[in-house]
């Protein structure tokens, strides 16, 4: 009887190592935030632009958000002043946040819609240094702010 306690507990230790093995040699443990509008051209209303895939913001516009300081991410910001949990939350060197008050396209609703392709409810956009864009938050919704805090520490994790 203490024999088959002895193999029954050796083979009910083995088996989650050898899971724990299997899952370290062949898992991959990585989240992936793919670019919007990768695979196909977006769609803006009232815009008269011919789009293609994929979509990233144009090289004047990226050179504009790289003045002052260059970074891996850019939050552009559409609602005025960032809570105080949002700016202490994202105070990573490699992420910039730029406000409309800064940049003055934001401020321009054309620009928002036809080249951001901003959804009228989000005010938080997040743009790589690549200019694809990776994310749309409502800085009002908190579960979107938690979301923007996950989503930007996973981003600058794959940099």
């Amino acid at each position: 009887m203490q024999g088959k306690k002895a193999i029954f507990l050796f083979l009910a230790l083995l088996l989650p190592i050898g899971i724990f093995i299997f899952l370290k040699m062949f898992g991959k443990n990585e989240f992936d935030i793919p670019p919007f509008y990768h695979d196909q051209a977006p769609v803006a209303a009232n815009c008269n632009i011919e789009y293609k895939a994929p979509y990233a913001l144009a090289d004047t516009t990226m050179s504009e958000l790289r003045k002052g300081r260059p970074a891996e991410l850019y939050l552009l910001n559409f609602s005025g002043e960032l809570s105080a949990r949002i700016k202490d939350e994202l105070n990573y060197s490699e992420l910039k946040i730029v406000n409309s008050e800064e940049f003055e396209p934001l401020k321009n609703d054309r620009f928002r819609r036809c080249v951001l392709i901003i959804p009228a409810e989000e005010d938080l956009v997040i743009v790589d240094k690549q200019g694809r864009i990776r994310g749309y938050y409502t800085s009002s919704n908190r579960e979107e702010v938690d979301r923007l805090f996950l989503e930007v520490r996973i981003l600058l994790k794959k940099y």
